[in-house]
């Protein structure tokens, strides 16, 4: 995947038509810290397709790492993507966050561990100027951009961008 967001999210939303015939309004990219951060807010949830319980604390190994040996018969990522569904699942039925909850969440997006897209213009071009849109801009001078996309279950993937 490229380390632009948007570009990134234009192709997931793409070849999401393709395979189902369903138009999407937008892509939301997700780390494990993302999800650390989402635990911090909600608190320890349990996966059901898990049957464990998921805390800040686990969270992040679980879905780098062990998810994957526990659905050895399913597809590699099906682990992580229960969890990352349940701890979405829990924070959108949570009651309203409090200060320190949205400093968190604020820290998390400004580090780049959620990256937000949408295909309306308006809330895109919002987006595009925060740390949430994801997008590399038209910064002056040279650049770098080491990117490691690994497809082994010992890592996740890590973009350090360096101006």
């Amino acid at each position: 995947m490229t380390p632009d967001a948007p570009t990134s999210a234009e192709a997931i939303l793409a070849a999401y038509e393709v395979a189902t015939g369903t138009r999407l309004d937008g892509v939301i990219i997700a780390d494990p810290f993302a999800l650390q951060a989402l635990l911090r807010v909600t608190g320890a949830t349990v996966i059901p397709d898990l049957e464990t319980r998921v805390t800040a604390a686990n969270v992040v190994d679980l879905t780098a790492n062990e998810a994957f040996s526990l659905f050895p018969s399913r597809r590699s990522q099906a682990g992580a993507r229960a969890v990352a569904s349940g701890i979405f699942e829990e924070f959108i039925h949570r009651s309203e966050p409090d200060t320190e909850d949205l400093l968190i969440l604020g820290h998390m997006v400004g580090e780049g561990h959620l990256l937000i897209y949408s295909t309306d213009p308006t809330m895109q071009e919002g987006l595009a100027g925060t740390a949430a849109g994801g997008a590399f801009g038209g910064c002056p001078g040279d650049f770098l951009s080491v990117v490691e996309n690994s497809s082994g279950r010992t890592r996740s993937t890590t973009t350090r961008t360096v101006r």
